[in-house]
């Protein structure tokens, strides 16, 4: 089986949406699955864009601790809603993370 990443959130600038209620049905469905939670303006380029260097440090600490909310949150519908399924524990091997 290999993962496949789906966007839960998406960028207003890409459609906006949030598919959070619908997270337990995705897993059933397309197991194994990474749910991508989208930065948002980040990805814009312009005065839109977070990742620049005079963005506040605060302001961007502020708007990861709101992403880690969301996947909380998500966790939380799946768990409740289809208690079946295997969740990854944090750090999963076959899941690539960026390091400095």
């Amino acid at each position: 089986d290999i993962p496949i990443d789906i966007h839960i959130i998406l960028a207003e600038s890409y459609g906006g949406f949030m598919r959070f209620y619908e997270a337990p049905e995705m897993v059933r469905v397309a197991a194994p699955c990474y749910f991508k939670i989208e930065p948002g303006p980040a990805l814009a380029a312009g005065p839109q864009a977070l990742y620049k260097p005079w963005v506040d440090r605060e302001m961007l600490a502020n708007w990861a601790r709101e992403k880690v909310k969301y996947a909380c949150i998500i966790r939380e519908l799946i768990e409740d809603n289809f208690p079946e399924a295997v969740l990854s524990k944090q750090g999963p091997a076959d899941l690539a993370i960026p390091k400095p």
